[in-house]
């Protein structure tokens, strides 16, 4: 399990932002996702949330 430690907005699209989970980049997605799951920092995700996140959204770090 990791736990959300930031969300910044995009510098280049104010309508994404870049989670952080563990200090460590984690995904960018729609700003809407954000409010649509939820996330908040602090806040706890397992691996079968981040799988869901990772189908609604196009950008995960290889």
């Amino acid at each position: 399990m990791k736990t959300i430690t930031k969300i910044s907005e995009n510098k280049k699209n104010s309508n994404r932002v870049s989670i952080y989970a563990d200090e460590e980049f984690l995904l960018s997605c729609d700003k809407e996702l954000i409010f649509k799951r939820g996330l908040v920092k602090g806040m706890k995700i397992d691996t079968d949330l981040l799988l869901e996140i990772g189908q609604e959204h196009t950008s995960i770090p290889a």
